[in-house]
């Protein structure tokens, strides 16, 4: 079995236990031990909608006070179109004098006139000016019981929109939604993304709303019917996808499209990365037939998704950090490009990335990079194809790519890894499921909403009412921790507690545990995060990949 953290050698009063009895379907069971919280959901169709954890904080809004508010912000804009034309308004000053207001006026807490925490926010807002990562974030997220359902990209009025069309889409794809809205204020487009956007051939508008600012009155009842917080907490968006027309989904249209679950973001990536797999451990095999010392090298099963795994968690956990502006040395793309500027050599480029990679191993000193008194991994010795490696850079690295890790959730990246972890690559690039898996009839990745209704049910219930003392004593374990979907969602709704905690009662605060940002916001430290898994959250599974990707995704967390 493997562990993690490393288990400490000695029986841990279990507080919190998850249990997986694989041999059914979506069976989870909480089994009776002492002192732990129970729950059992067992062949019941669980409802999707469940969001009794976030608060209701919305705005109160009604049609006839939206539609006087939107009357005023067109009216105000008409008269100072002049002075726009001319570059007089920039997006800061947009967002602030008409999208906010906008927004508001639909029922949603732009401004958290209610001062909850972040996590419990129905509006996550990206700030306006300040510095921004590699890949920007989309300005507004709409949520509604801790729910993305809503997304909203502004721009500066009178910068040609449609350029934009693709960066809109790309986050409504990547946050694994259906709608997204784009506005300068003079226009407001919606579009509804039904599969994978094209950067040089971005879905059109859905039909009927690409709005100038002057048909806002007319639309004002549409507008309020979409994407009013009331009518998109009862479904306004699903009913408007369902709504659209039906054509072949060879149409460029992203409209014409049914949503489709199979092209997800998680579903697509999933193929990419298998397919991917497929062929690097086709190369492994075939350009390692050799070991260091000259004998011949007889690879294993094992072995060999051993190395497939670890060069693509490394490569992507790297990738992910990019995005996400947390400090990893150089950036794959620079180390790319300094290979290519040497002429290409061939076997370097992979040598050079093993470099950084030493950097890293101080720094997450965990399963992935080594463990400290370790000596290298095998995989830093072996010759990794030049061309592999380097497509597989641009195509997660490049301008083009449609994958944006800063704003994936580290939950859907575990949903693709579950799935993942049920095959295993052949020397001969085939890939097929374990045995454990054929066994028991496929992996069943168990859906967001059900983790987070359990977590609630336990963790939830355990720690209400309790000090940080009281709920530093509390120890959650998942015996067959899979990818870790369970863990994750434990160690945040923990951190969740204690930015409550210290939002509540500011006396609590230290330098070490936690700080407030720009914007008012109360964060926990990396140190202290870092002190809460290790003392909070322990995981066992017969599967070192599984573990192996359970402290990626932690540590993940720990960086958000």
């Amino acid at each position: 079995m493997y562990f993690f953290p490393d288990w400490p050698g000695q029986s841990i009063e279990t507080d919190i236990l998850f249990s997986r009895y694989r041999g059914l379907r979506r069976q989870w069971i909480l089994p009776h031990v002492s002192g732990v919280a129970k729950c059992i959901i067992a062949k019941k169709k669980v409802d999707s909608q469940w969001s009794t954890l976030a608060p209701n904080n919305h705005v109160m809004a009604d049609f006839d006070s939206f539609r006087k508010t939107l009357l005023e912000l067109v009216e105000g804009f008409r008269m100072a179109y002049p002075e726009i034309v001319h570059g007089g308004l920039d997006e800061a000053n947009l967002r602030l004098s008409y999208l906010d207001l906008l927004f508001e006026a639909l029922g949603w807490d732009v401004r958290n006139t209610q001062r909850v925490p972040l996590h419990a926010r129905e509006v996550v807002v990206d700030p306006p000016s300040g510095p921004r990562g590699r890949r920007n974030r989309p300005d507004y997220v709409f949520r509604v019981g801790g729910i993305d359902k809503l997304v909203c990209e502004a721009k500066r009025p009178r910068d040609h929109i449609e350029r934009h069309y693709f960066q809109i889409q790309n986050y409504v794809y990547n946050l694994r939604l259906w709608v997204g809205v784009l506005s300068d204020f003079e226009h407001l487009i919606v579009f509804v993304v039904g599969a994978q956007p094209r950067k040089e051939r971005p879905f059109d508008p859905a039909p009927g709303w690409r709005l100038h600012y002057q048909d806002f009155e007319g639309a004002a009842r549409r507008i309020w019917d979409l994407l009013a917080r009331e009518n998109v907490a009862t479904g306004s968006l699903e009913r408007f996808t369902q709504s659209l027309p039906k054509v072949p989904s060879k149409a460029k249209q992203g409209w014409l499209l049914k949503p489709d679950r199979n092209k997800t973001v998680d579903n697509v990536f999933l193929s990419y990365l298998e397919e991917q797999r497929r062929h690097l451990a086709k190369s492994l095999h075939d350009d390692n037939m050799e070991l260091p010392n000259g004998q011949a090298r007889y690879w294993s099963e094992r072995e060999l998704n051993e190395g497939t795994q670890r060069i693509i968690d490394r490569t992507l956990f790297q990738r992910i950090c990019e995005d996400r502006d947390i400090d990893i040395g150089r950036d794959l793309g620079s180390i790319r490009d300094e290979w290519e500027a040497k002429g290409r050599r061939k076997g370097q480029l992979w040598p050079m990335l093993v470099s950084n990679f030493l950097h890293l191993h101080r720094t997450f000193n965990g399963g992935i990079y080594g463990k400290p008194g370790e000596g290298p991994h095998f995989i830093d010795e072996l010759q990794v194809s030049d061309s592999w490696l380097s497509d597989f850079i641009e195509e997660l690295s490049g301008d083009d790519s449609h994958y944006l890790f800063s704003i994936i959730p580290v939950e859907i990246l575990g949903s693709v890894y579950e799935r993942f972890l049920g095959s295993a690559v052949q020397p001969d690039g085939n890939i097929e499921p374990k045995p454990e898996v054929r066994k028991a009839g496929g992996v069943y990745y168990t859906p967001q909403f059900i983790v987070d209704y359990i977590v609630e049910n336990t963790i939830g219930k355990r720690i209400r009412g309790k000090s940080p003392m009281e709920v530093s004593a509390i120890k959650v374990l998942d015996p067959a921790c899979g990818s870790g979907s369970f863990l994750l969602r434990a160690f945040e709704r923990i951190c969740e507690y204690h930015v409550e905690w210290f939002t509540e009662h500011p006396e609590d605060r230290a330098d070490n545990v936690c700080y407030t940002d720009t914007a008012g916001n109360v964060r926990l430290t990396t140190g202290f995060k870092r002190n809460l898994l290790v003392n909070n959250i322990f995981g066992v599974d017969l599967d070192p990949q599984a573990v192996e990707v359970t402290q990626m995704s932690l540590y993940l967390k720990i960086l958000e």
